[in-house]
């Protein structure tokens, strides 16, 4: 038969796939090393809203019990307010921060048209 001519006869079971397409036994799949998926750490050391919090909490994310946020071990820096640039600066490159530098130029509604305007020439 054409369809199962790349099959090998097992001994008692019929048609055996070749090795290649076999899954290999459980014991070596319980001895490769799998990496522990650890939950964020979230620094709300500028953020007056409890909400961030309960919703870092629900997805299990610890918090950064630095209040100055200036340690440097977390994951996510949120904040209520604009951020300089040399804070995004200082961030490492698995850190992210809920800004960018000069947000407030479009998040307010005359700096937002301008620069609508600006776009369109």
């Amino acid at each position: 038969n054409p369809l199962i001519s790349g099959l090998q006869d097992g001994p008692e079971d019929g048609p055996v796939a070749p090795m290649a397409m076999q899954k290999p036994p459980k014991s070596e799949l319980s001895k490769r090393k799998r990496k522990k998926k650890r939950g964020a750490i979230i620094n709300t050391a500028n953020c007056k809203y409890d909400v961030v919090r309960e919703c870092a909490e629900s997805l299990g994310w610890d918090e950064d019990p630095d209040v100055s946020g200036e340690s440097g071990n977390f994951n996510v820096f949120w904040t209520d307010t604009s951020v300089l640039l040399a804070r995004v600066a200082r961030l490492k490159n698995h850190q992210r921060i809920n800004h960018f530098p000069s947000m407030h130029i479009i998040c307010r509604k005359n700096h937002l048209g301008t620069t609508l305007g600006k776009m369109r020439k």
